[in-house]
């Protein structure tokens, strides 16, 4: 900041001269470095935040120095949030993530009463996807799926279904690792809501936690 802005700024911003024993001369200057303070401070390039450093004198003109960024600062912590990028439709809350055990193509038990034996995964729903990689679902993940063995007007229809056990063993936030005895699922439509009455089997702690019209048929939560 040139002299010549410094001396607009005084102009500007003038300080009244009464009852006070300050000199005006050093009351002008400490009202130029506060306003350089608070007004004329440069801002830190794409969104990065600066600490306040100090302004000294240098050659008649005052200079805003000691600038460093606050995540660089010992006493600054800027917190690392991982936000997922999977969606669900019809789940209540977000769901920590575990490790995916079945992939497109997988068949799991159907462990409801509406007179499906199996499910065929032939999509995941809230999967972004990248080239080449294979979606696949884990607990608590809605799929699409049709039936493979079972009622006749249950066959050759594309049914969204929630996966509620895995084989695949999984790590929850406490650090336990989890597996089931079998891979299955249940049939829903769109809003999470069974088509059955009734599971057979344990359901999965972050499964019930996701679909509450899941936990309410379910015989135990693991």
């Amino acid at each position: 900041m040139s002299l010549t802005t410094l001396k607009l700024l005084e102009k500007r911003f003038p300080i009244s001269c009464a009852s006070t024993s300050t000199p005006t001369s050093e009351r002008a200057q400490s009202n130029v470095v506060n306003l350089i303070r608070n007004k004329a401070a440069p801002r830190g390039g794409r969104g990065r935040v600066f600490s306040s450093g100090h302004v000294t004198k240098v050659g008649g003109a005052s200079k805003f120095i000691s600038q460093r960024p606050l995540n660089q600062l010992p006493f600054f912590f800027f917190p690392a949030f991982k936000m997922s990028k999977r969606g669900r439709g019809g789940s209540s809350g977000a769901k920590f993530r575990i490790s995916l055990g079945l992939p497109v193509g997988a068949v799991i038990n159907c462990a409801d009463n509406t007179g499906a034996k199996n499910l065929y995964i032939i999509s995941v729903k809230g999967i972004k996807g990248r080239l080449n990689r294979l979606p696949a679902a884990g607990v608590g993940d809605m799929v699409m799926a049709t039936v493979k063995k079972g009622k006749p007007e249950l066959r050759k229809k594309v049914h969204p279904a929630v996966v509620i056990r895995q084989r695949k063993s999984y790590r929850r936030k406490d650090g336990v690792f989890l597996y089931f005895e079998d891979n299955a699922g249940v049939i829903v439509n769109n809003k999470g809501e069974m088509k059955g009455s009734a599971i057979t089997g344990p359901v999965a702690k972050e499964c019930a936690d996701l679909w509450p019209r899941i936990a309410s048929n379910a015989g135990s939560i693991a």
